[in-house]
């Protein structure tokens, strides 16, 4: 039996899975959860939320997905998820910049 030995504050799994070419690896994954306290200042989350195995649903009945599980086979990259709420600074505001920068990495969005 294979098992993770996670030195880090943030939840981990593992579990093996079929890559590309159907062969079983083991993959981990490693969820890290944070609020954004300002614009610039990330605090871990405590308790952390735990790796998904399965998918989660809103709503099984209609299959409103709130998020695919965490562990795959092959994954050439990192996800990252951004959840919560927004408040306008003036009520009659439409629609507000996003933007995202981690390391070289930068994203744009509106929200509406």
């Amino acid at each position: 039996m294979w098992e993770i030995r996670n030195k880090t504050p943030f939840a981990a799994a593992g579990a093996f899975e079929r890559d590309t070419e159907g062969r079983e690896v083991w993959s981990v994954a490693i969820r890290a959860s944070f609020t954004l306290e300002t614009a610039a200042t990330l605090t871990p989350l405590d308790p952390q939320i735990e790796v998904r195995l399965a998918p989660d649903y809103i709503d099984p009945d209609t299959g409103e997905l709130r998020g695919e599980h965490d562990i795959v086979g092959f994954l050439p990259g990192t996800d990252l998820l951004i959840s919560g709420t927004i408040q306008p600074p003036r009520q009659e505001t439409m629609s507000l910049p996003l933007t995202l920068t981690l390391g070289k990495l930068s994203k744009h969005a509106r929200l509406f």
